[in-house]
């Protein structure tokens, strides 16, 4: 295929009698689903067959599509461990498109001098913004701000994301348990 083409998932399980494809998502390509009313196969045999969508719904870490009428059972039952495409000029990805919270887990962070903190372990939407807590190789964890403070630059292709001031911005997990003063009955209004 040539670069036309934006490889999205490959299909793990097939249910031909309700026309309805298991997906396991390529990384980062969740969104590529969302409203998506057509998606082409490629199971192999050169040219990619384009299916609609009746129904796209997320099952755990897969997608479920169910498609149309207009794809027969026994074309269904061929699409096992086909790959699922569109292409990259429909993808809801722009050059211009900022990277959301939720493509972050799994990123490594690190300094602007290239020292790597760790990767991130989740993101949390909070009402003051968004939170991303860092596991670092030691198994310390972190909690940081998503913010463009704290963050220099987002590398969604090479997996990175760049900070500066670190010892500003993270709040390990261990340091707030030993800084804690102890609670007494009078604190409580006891």
């Amino acid at each position: 295929m040539t670069d036309a083409w934006l490889h999205i998932g490959t299909v793990v399980a097939v249910d031909a009698a309700r026309r309805r494809l298991r997906i396991r998502v390529a990384a980062r390509c969740e969104r590529e689903f969302d409203g998506r009313d057509r998606v082409w196969l490629d199971s192999g045999a050169g040219t990619p067959v384009q299916a609609r969508t009746a129904n796209v719904r997320q099952t755990g870490a897969n997608m479920t599509v169910e498609l149309t009428p207009g794809v027969s059972r026994d074309m269904v039952a061929g699409f096992r461990n086909a790959t699922v495409m569109i292409p990259a000029a429909a993808s809801v990805r722009t050059a211009d498109d900022r990277a959301g919270l939720h493509d972050l887990t799994g990123m490594r962070v690190l300094t602007e001098d290239g020292r790597l903190l760790g990767a991130v372990a989740e993101t949390l939407d909070t009402p003051g913004g968004g939170v991303m807590r860092l596991r670092r190789a030691d198994g310390v964890t972190a909690t940081a701000p998503v913010t463009g403070a704290f963050i220099v630059d987002i590398a969604l292709e090479a997996g990175s994301i760049v900070v500066k001031e670190p010892e500003f911005f993270l709040v390990f997990d261990e340091a707030n348990r030993d800084e804690k003063p102890p609670r007494d009955a009078a604190q409580d209004g006891l």
